[in-house]
């Protein structure tokens, strides 16, 4: 009777255990669950969605529909119980995710998602679009083309974060529209042609930007120091935009719309991400970029920022997006301007489209290296030659006269990078004196032409006495500043340029009569 009562309690514990794993995994398969995030989402807001589940999870399939239409299905399973998509339109969404656990066990779970109201345009300068998150799936670039924005626009996002970063917050910069009014850009089989969209952009925009690539890196820390920005092909046909420098000089600041596609080609390039205390993460893949959202319709990351090597960016090339870098002060205040032409004492801007002649002391452009944050220079030989980074002339433009005046945007011992008739470029320092804008007020006088025509010019010449090469040719009426006087003879400067004039050409004017002189 004990053996047979040892049987029937072994039976009883077996039985019992087996109920136990029955019921536990009963548990388990009822213990998954969704919730989301915010309680009240718009169409167009981001809709973060959390998965908890009572087990392994070996794979979640996502399925959302709106108002009983389906909208996307995975066909595959996901690993992640954090994922993201934005609703497009207003309606009652249903989210249903199906989790599949240890031994091949399934269960289903579904929230209800009311989607009311708009959100307002993302935009701001501190934007970060991101390309995959299926919005931009079904914005093409014009009625004439099928490819949509989110397979073939990484360049518009650029010009989109570059322009939003300079403050421009027209919708002309948002995403969308550029595709729309810059469709022309788009290559058939490659995508947007980046090189084509930001000169036709810097035009419309009033930004500035060069041919050839950056590729040195001291040139590449000055200009993102003066708050410059660069498009940046990080891998192949995908680009994105750098738009920061770190403290020291080392690591650049990457605004990705799509760095799942980054991640996915990146070889052998180190990634960064800054903890809070300042210090630098490596990082191989986008998991690790913190807040990054993980789209379920397109199984891809969403927009991001991060780190790289300075030298990694210059061994691509980096094509410049320079800010309006003139700054006009006036009693309403500052306004960017761009620039017509320099003198150290007057210089011209455009204003509303509108040419106007203004003292150089009221304008602001900063030049790295120097002392002074303004630097003007002044061409000292007969003729010198503009050049890009790689000693290559600019072709368009001819060789720049002596006595010319220019604005200089950055110096160092060998060369300094000036403006000159609406472009950017090199001279030798050798060939350029350097001055700063002068504090002392120079006396104005007009070309009076002693006689002539009105419609008559009048020379100034590289020398004292009207001898030597005439530099300079100012039409009747001008206004000029004298910088030195000698002999019966004056140093003029006026239209960015100087020369040598006989006194007796020039008509002095006080303050109170400049009024309708010619500009």
């Amino acid at each position: 009777m004990r053996c047979r009562g040892n049987r029937i309690a072994r039976r009883a514990v077996f039985i019992g255990a087996v109920f136990f794993l029955l019921l536990r995994a009963a548990f388990a398969l009822g213990d998954v669950s969704v919730s989301f995030t915010p309680a009240a989402p718009r169409a167009g807001d981001y809709v973060d969605v959390t998965v908890t589940a009572g087990g392994d999870v070996k794979g979640i399939r996502y399925r959302l529909s709106m108002d009983g239409e389906k909208i996307f299905q995975s066909k595959k399973d996901e690993s992640r119980l954090t994922a993201s998509f934005r609703p497009r339109k207003e309606g009652i969404y249903t989210l249903e995710v199906t989790v599949t656990l240890e031994g091949n066990r399934s269960e289903t779970a579904s929230v209800t998602i009311p989607v009311s109201g708009s959100a307002p345009e993302q935009r701001g300068q501190d934007v970060i679009y991101s390309q995959m998150d299926g919005w931009w799936s079904r914005v093409v670039y014009s009625k004439d083309y099928k490819r949509t924005v989110e397979s073939s626009g990484c360049a518009l996002f650029v010009v989109s974060h570059a322009l939003q970063r300079m403050e421009i917050e027209s919708d002309a910069a948002l995403p969308d529209r550029l595709a729309w009014d810059y469709h022309k850009c788009y290559i058939e089989g490659v995508g947007t042609g980046t090189e084509a969209l930001i000169t036709q952009t810097s035009l419309d925009f009033g930004f500035e930007t060069e041919h050839l690539p950056v590729r040195t890196e001291d040139e590449i820390v000055s200009f993102l120091k003066r708050g410059d920005m660069f498009s940046l092909g990080i891998v192949k046909n995908h680009v994105v935009l750098a738009d920061g420098i770190d403290e020291e000089y080392r690591k650049i600041h990457i605004v990705d719309s799509a760095p799942g596609v980054t991640f996915s080609k990146l070889k052998g390039t180190p990634v960064y991400v800054r903890a809070g205390d300042g210090s630098w993460q490596a990082i191989s893949s986008a998991d690790g970029i913190p807040g990054i959202r993980w789209f379920f319709e397109k199984s891809q990351f969403g927009g991001a920022g991060y780190w790289l090597n300075l030298k990694d960016c210059a061994a691509r090339g980096m094509r410049l997006i320079r800010r309006p870098w003139l700054i006009l002060a006036g009693e309403e205040g500052e306004k960017t301007v761009s620039a017509d032409w320099f003198g150290t004492v007057q210089s011209s801007v455009i204003e509303d489209q509108k040419a106007k002649t203004v003292p150089t002391s009221s304008l602001n452009w900063f030049c790295d290296g120097t002392d002074s944050p303004r630097q003007l220079g002044v061409v000292t030989k007969e003729r010198v030659t503009l050049t890009h980074r790689n000693g290559e002339a600019v072709s368009k433009y001819r060789p720049i006269p002596w006595g010319r005046v220019l604005a200089v945007l950055r110096a160092d011992e060998e060369r300094v990078y000036v403006f000159w008739r609406g472009v950017f470029g090199y001279l030798k320092r050798s060939d350029v004196k350097l001055t700063g804008v002068p504090d002392q007020d120079y006396s104005l006088a007009v070309i009076s032409g002693e006689g002539k025509r009105k419609d008559s010019t009048v020379r100034g010449y590289r020398e004292k006495g009207g001898k030597g090469t005439a530099v300079a040719e100012w039409p009747v009426g001008t206004e000029v500043a004298i910088l030195e006087r000698a002999n019966g003879f004056c140093l003029a400067e006026g239209l960015g340029c100087r020369g040598w004039i006989q006194e007796k050409y020039l008509q002095p004017v006080s303050d109170g009569d400049q009024a309708g002189l010619q500009r």
